[in-house]
């Protein structure tokens, strides 16, 4: 049988802060009464609609620190649902790339300047202004 969860004090505590808010949410405000319901119930679980809303707020760049933390205890107790992987992605971080995608901004930022002895040899280096006004000599 897997370990039980139950809702931290400092997790709990950011779901109190968050509920008595009245500008959060109503997704905030799902995961964190999940988040404090759970609080000292080893039994209890996420439903699948409170994870989600948790997962919203978890996404969400406009979200306080204190919803998210509370949102965050709720998601990690949500029993038996794992992410599925879509075919053909590999995970790198936060993001998903094709395999096939090359990173082409590294590869014209490395192709874009040749090595320090283009400068002694006079000829320009490719992404530099090479019409440069030259100073006349005065008459």
């Amino acid at each position: 049988m897997p370990k039980s969860k139950q809702t931290g004090k400092k997790a709990a505590s950011s779901a109190s802060k968050t509920l008595i808010n009245k500008s959060t949410g109503k997704d905030s405000k799902s995961g964190s009464g999940s988040a404090l319901s759970q609080r000292k119930a080893h039994e209890k679980k996420t439903s699948e609609s409170a994870a989600e809303d948790a997962s919203k707020v978890l996404g969400d760049g406009r979200t306080s620190k204190t919803s998210k933390t509370a949102s965050a205890s709720a998601l990690s107790q949500r029993e038996g649902k794992t992410a599925k992987k879509k075919s053909g992605t590999k995970s790198i971080g936060a993001r998903k790339t094709s395999p096939n995608s090359a990173n082409k901004s590294t590869a014209k930022k490395s192709s874009a300047k040749t090595s320090g002895s283009a400068k002694n040899s006079g000829k320009p280096v490719a992404g530099t202004n090479s019409t440069r006004a030259k100073a006349k000599p005065k008459k």
